[in-house]
This record gives structure tokens, C-alpha cells and sequence, in this order.
């Protein structure tokens, strides 16, 4: 018996769409990272920046007042107004830009990992089910072959036996079909549990599959 979860539309759509989810997980990760190394440049600036106005304007401290003094001064207040931008500008980044990713990435992945659980509990299923049938078909072959082998032989010696042995052997072959008949709807039931387990399975997927959690808005929004 073939692995029912091979050739399923449903699977390798999801499959599909669980590795576009994953690119897309990827691309934004990518992004952020850029975006945080940017942040970190403008506060690192900004830092430098401060540090120099400071230095100057201790270094003016010490010089009379003049116009080349009050020119150093407006350079030294022009790099704290330049600290401070890109002071503001790299805390922007972070506040606007990459928590609220974060944020999205963290919700999108903890809904998908819902989803991924719910289909993998389901596929389990039908593993399970598919399991069962193939040791039940197996049991239900070698019983058929011993209650067949029974059968012609006490056809092929019904005429050289006695009464008595003739009872027994088919007494044996009633108990032989009894127990064959029970085998036989075993493996039906679990052929038809295991037809609706495969419809939940199957069902469960095209749910997932159409879940928007299961894709970023921003992945999906950029394709």
C-alpha cells in the first residue's frame, strides 16, 4: 500500500505555501537585520557626535570671546543638533520600523505553529490508520490462504476419510471462517475509518492552506 500522504494535492500545496511562508519569514529577518545595523549607525553617530560638541565646547570654555570663537561655538551647537537627529532618527527606526516586524514575525510564527500542529496531529492519523490496514490486509492474506489450503483438502480427501474425521476438519473449517469473516470486517472498518480519517486530514490542510495567519501580511502584501 501506497503512503497516502504522498500524492495528496492538499499536502504539497501546503507544503508549498509553508516554504513561501518561510521565504518570506527569511526576507523580513533579513530586513530587520539591515535596519538595525542602520539604527546602530545613527546612535553610534550620534554618540560621536555629542562627544565632539562636548570636547569643543570645553575647549571654548578656555578662549576668549571672539569672532572666531562664537564661529567654533555654532559648529559645536550644529553637531549637538546633528547628534540629536540622528539620535532621533535611529530610535525611530527601531520603534517604528523594526519592533513592530518583530512583533509580526513573533505573532505569525506562534499562529503557524497552531496550524502546523493541527495538520501534523491529523497526518499522524492517517499514518496510524494506514498502519493498521496494512497489518490487517496482512493478517486477512494469511488467514484466506490457511482457510483456502483447509478447504481443498478436505475436498481432496473427503472421500478417504472417516466420518468422524470428516466432522473435524470441518468443525475446524467453521471456526476457520468465523474467524475470517471477522478479519475480513476489521479490515473494512479500518479501510473506512481510514477513508475518513484521510477526508479530516485532507479537509484540515485546505483549511490551513487558506488560513491568512499562515503567511505574513507583509509577505503577502509585497507579492
Amino acid at each position: 500500500m501506497r503512503d497516502p500522504l504522498t500524492d495528496c494535492s492538499y499536502n504539497k500545496v501546503y507544503k508549498s505555501l509553508k516554504e513561501f511562508a518561510q521565504n518570506g519569514d527569511n526576507f523580513c529577518k533579513q530586513i530587520t537585520s539591515v535596519l538595525q545595523q542602520r539604527a546602530n549607525l545613527e546612535i553610534s553617530y550620534a554618540k560621536g557626535l555629542q562627544k565632539l560638541a562636548v570636547k569643543l565646547s570645553k575647549a571654548l570654555q578656555s578662549t576668549k570671546k571672539n569672532c572666531l570663537s562664537t564661529a567654533w561655538a555654532w559648529a559645536s551647537e550644529s553637531m549637538k543638533s546633528a547628534a540629536d537627529l540622528h539620535q532621533k532618527l535611529g530610535k525611530a527606526i527601531e520603534l517604528e520600523a523594526i519592533k513592530p516586524t518583530h512583533q509580526v514575525l513573533s505573532m505569525q510564527e506562534k499562529k503557524r505553529k497552531s496550524l502546523d500542529n493541527e495538520v501534523e496531529k491529523s497526518a499522524n492519523l492517517v499514518i496510524n490508520n494506514w498502519n493498521q490496514q496494512i497489518k490487517a490486509k496482512k493478517k486477512l492474506m494469511m488467514s484466506t490462504k490457511k482457510h483456502e489450503a483447509l478447504f481443498h483438502l478436505i475436498e481432496s480427501s473427503k472421500q478417504s476419510m472417516t466420518q468422524k474425521e470428516k466432522q473435524k476438519l470441518l468443525n475446524k473449517l467453521k471456526k476457520s471462517t468465523e474467524k475470517l469473516e471477522k478479519e475480513d470486517e476489521s479490515y473494512y472498518q479500518k479501510n473506512m475509518a481510514g477513508y475518513s480519517t484521510r477526508l479530516k486530514w485532507e479537509s484540515t490542510l485546505e483549511k490551513c492552506y487558506k488560513d491568512p495567519r499562515l503567511v505574513p501580511r507583509s509577505q503577502s502584501s509585497r507579492n
